[in-house]
């Protein structure tokens, strides 16, 4: 197997939707949570598999569970989606420094996990950065990308 990735076609959508499917166990939960349809989250998740070569999924009537694989690969996405996170952050901490006003952040959260995610989130948020003002944006997947 061909391990230099660097012309791969991984993106952000294809780990997102792994860990989901990964946490949530259901190719129709992880659609539901992401707000997309069930054959999209197949899709992706079969995109990501064609790019490795590798199952990364058990797919039967009792859900999606992770195979060795999957399972092995689950803390590197996990860690490469708060890394990306972590650069966000350093990025607008940066770009604050720079300006002279207050930073706003919008933040688009799909509502079914505005209520769970976002409260314990903001709070650490708003201890880092007390002085950004948040604006928070629920809506459906496809909406909030637009």
């Amino acid at each position: 197997m061909d391990t230099d990735f660097t012309n791969t076609r991984v993106k952000f959508r294809h780990f997102q939707c792994f860990l989901v499917v990964t946490q949530l166990g259901s190719l129709q939960r992880t659609a539901d949570s992401l707000s997309i349809t069930q054959s999209a989250v197949s899709k992706t998740i079969g995109e990501l598999e064609s790019i490795f070569g590798v199952r990364l999924f058990e797919r039967g009537r009792r859900g999606a569970v992770p195979t060795r694989e999957g399972r092995l690969f689950a803390p590197h996405a996990s860690a490469c989606v708060a890394s990306l996170r972590e650069g966000v952050d350093m990025l607008l901490r940066s770009a604050a420094k720079c300006r002279d006003r207050c930073l706003s952040l919008p933040i688009g959260v799909l509502p079914t996990v505005a209520t769970v995610l976002l409260p314990p989130a903001l709070a650490v948020f708003r201890q880092q950065w007390p002085a950004v003002l948040l604006s928070v944006y629920t809506d459906s997947n496809a909406q909030l990308l637009e």
